[in-house]
């Protein structure tokens, strides 16, 4: 879809796109909508998917770029060759930045432990308050996360706004506007529902057709592709020949600002809608269902199902009623007491 591009640019561009946005995935899977129509098991299993896939992108983007930097246009400026290239990606994308922060992690995490049970064994803390105790059950159920995150996503949405360069989408010379607008379709449709699709029997908590759509549907794209885009964007002005932008990586930069920017307003229209939309959609189809049928018809046939993702419930006013005796209605015509 972008004229010119080769497998190294289209990786990087891949590499920042395919991350799940945990941000906005948690949006989607908590609150009220959430807790009404989606199992608590898909909704564990979507947070878990995008929390892993968010950092997973990392190593990814970097031996794109690595080998962008030292074998791209002949190695013009940075001479070493995929040999250098991967000796980067080991020693400083795996051990450097993966390996340290997983070890340096634990040990925070295991010291700190150790000195919490120290304090708590010598009284240093105080045993919980029975008020704050109190507090925290009797506002289990209050909507305070929920607007905290929600006022959090308006100020996410408020900053992709300002800063998208929305001029670039209609006037780029790396890819024009309907391909533009093509890609987006085709990276909604088909960058994870294919592969959700081929992995559901592996998966036991996607039951059914709808959750598997559901779950390879929504996979937004936020904060992470705009964290590697500008990461890309630091890296590759590092990549020059004579104190200039080497040619390649200045293409890379205009390539990958556009697609991700684009990509990115895309899932957040797309995915942001689709939820309202197919709830206005359910509705319709109930109430023109209802307006278009005999009551009689609609005793023998199930109704639309609503968005709800588990199990349809079947309530009392499904089970239809008994008729009325007919002796009894004989009677009351003949005006037999």
């Amino acid at each position: 879809m972008v004229p010119h591009l080769s497998f190294l640019h289209s990786l990087a561009v891949g590499a920042c796109a395919t991350p799940t946005d945990p941000v906005l995935s948690n949006s989607i899977v908590k609150g009220k909508f959430a807790d009404k129509n989606v199992p608590k098991d898909l909704q564990k299993v979507i947070i878990s998917e995008s929390g892993a896939n968010d950092g997973l992108g990392y190593p990814f983007l970097f031996i794109a770029l690595y080998l962008i930097k030292y074998t791209g246009s002949g190695g013009a400026g940075h001479p070493g060759g995929a040999r250098l290239a991967m000796a980067y990606w080991f020693g400083e994308t795996w051990f450097y930045v993966i390996v340290l922060s997983v070890i340096y992690g634990t040990a925070v995490g295991l010291i700190a432990a150790k000195l919490l049970h120290w304090a708590t064994d010598r009284k240093f803390v105080d045993r919980e308050s029975y008020q704050v105790d109190r507090f925290r059950q009797k506002t289990s159920d209050d909507a305070l996360q929920q607007t905290t995150d929600m006022l959090l996503n308006y100020a996410i949405f408020a900053w992709f706004g300002a800063v998208c360069p929305w001029s670039l989408f209609a006037h780029s010379e790396v890819i024009p506007s309907y391909r533009l607008i093509f890609l987006g379709i085709l990276v909604l449709l088909f960058r994870r529902i294919p592969m959700v699709y081929a992995l559901q029997s592996q998966i036991w908590q996607i039951q059914g057709w709808r959750q598997m759509m559901f779950t390879g549907f929504f996979g937004p794209i936020g904060v992470s592709a705009i964290f590697y885009l500008y990461i890309s964007l630091d890296f590759l002005r590092h990549v020059t020949v004579a104190g200039v932008v080497r040619e390649d990586a200045a293409r890379l930069e205009e390539v990958i600002t556009v697609v991700v920017w684009f990509l990115v307003i895309c899932s957040i229209v797309g995915h942001g809608l689709s939820v309202p939309l197919g709830k206005l959609g359910s509705k319709a189809l109930r109430r023109f269902s209802k307006t278009t049928k005999s009551r009689g018809d609609l005793e023998d046939q199930d109704s639309p199902d609503s968005f709800h993702l588990g199990e349809r419930v079947e309530h009392d006013s499904d089970i239809q009623p008994p008729k009325e005796d007919q002796h009894e209605e004989h009677r009351s015509r003949s005006g037999i007491a």
